[in-house]
Parts: structure tokens; C-alpha cells; sequence
């Protein structure tokens, strides 16, 4: 990376890997051939792995003073052969918190926290603990079961061990006062 008088240039090295959500597969939920529904499938353990990185890496984020904006699937490259991950695409992310000034923040609407839809909010590390949080839901429910389990709070879809669902229903509360919260 470098510097410029507009702010960091990320440089990323080549990696290994597919991206999860790609214009490649429009059909991507439904489509056995796109990295998302191939990466859907893997057991949770697989699944648990990614969301351990990917947390290491936002820590590091936050550390650094920046807020994840339009962090999404994607953002995640996996190798399905290695069982790595790689993560792509900070050019969103910016210094923090901040008060937003537009009317939404671009992103992924279903992993978008309420306050990121409000002109004037204040954006900060608990929105982006919504959207992990989100995307923790997703891989370890499925994604038309995350959609019935913001509503209802079912039990009933999760694959994860069950301090994590705790942990997810409490990153995943719509009133950012109600709950959301981070530790190291």
C-alpha cells in the first residue's frame, strides 16, 4: 500500500481463489457451478474457519481507525482446494466513525445494518458488527433461512456451536443501543 493526498492505494497481491459472489453467476443462490453455492455447502467447520479470518482481519481494520463499508460476499475469495481465504476490495473502507451524509451507504441490503439507511447516522464499528454478524448468519443458516431468522429468532436453521448463535443474535440487533457489541 501507499499513500496518496486522497488517502491509502491498496495493492493486492494475486491469490489463489474464487470469488464468493461474482457477476460471473447472476444466479449465484442457485447455481451448483458458482463459488457461492459450492462455499454454501462445506461443512460448518469450513465456514467457522472463514468467519475466524475474517474477524482477525476487521479487528485489525478497527485497530487502524477504519469502518467496513459494502463488505459483502463479494469481498471473500476462497480456494476451495487450500481452504484459504483471501479478502478483496477495502476500497470502501473509510476512517471512522463518521456521520453519514448521503441517504444509504452502498452495500449488500440484507447485510446492511438499519442505521447505514439514514442520513445522518453515525457509522461506526458497531454497524460494521451488524454486517459480520450478518454474514455469520448467512453462511451458518443459509440465506433465505437468515432472512426468517432476523424476523422470528429461530434456532431451528443455525449450524454453528451455540455460544456463536448468541454472539450472532446480539451483533444482529436492529437498535445498535440493544445490544451490539465487541470484544477483543
Amino acid at each position: 500500500h501507499f499513500e496518496t493526498r486522497d488517502g491509502p492505494v491498496l495493492v493486492y497481491e494475486w491469490a489463489d481463489g474464487e470469488v464468493l459472489s461474482s457477476p460471473e453467476f447472476p444466479d449465484r443462490r442457485n447455481n451448483p457451478a458458482s463459488p457461492y453455492y459450492r462455499f454454501m455447502r462445506l461443512e460448518p467447520a469450513r465456514k467457522l474457519a472463514v468467519l475466524d479470518t475474517m474477524y482477525d482481519v476487521h479487528k485489525t481494520v478497527f485497530a487502524a481507525g477504519y469502518v467496513a463499508v459494502d463488505f459483502y460476499f463479494g469481498c471473500i475469495v476462497y480456494d476451495f482446494g487450500s481452504e484459504r481465504v483471501h479478502f478483496c476490495d477495502f476500497d470502501e473502507y473509510r476512517p471512522g466513525p463518521f456521520t453519514l451524509e448521503e441517504d444509504r451507504l452502498p452495500g449488500s441490503r440484507s447485510l446492511m445494518a438499519p442505521e447505514e439507511f439514514v442520513k445522518g447516522s453515525l457509522i461506526d464499528q458497531t454497524t460494521n458488527v451488524f454486517t459480520l454478524g450478518r454474514i455469520a448468519l448467512v453462511m451458518l443458516c443459509g440465506e433465505e433461512r437468515a432472512v426468517c431468522w432476523t424476523a422470528k429468532r429461530d434456532r431451528a436453521c443455525w449450524q454453528g456451536p451455540p455460544p456463536l448463535y448468541g454472539v450472532v443474535h446480539s451483533a444482529t440487533e436492529e437498535q445498535k443501543e440493544s445490544g451490539r457489541f465487541i470484544t477483543a
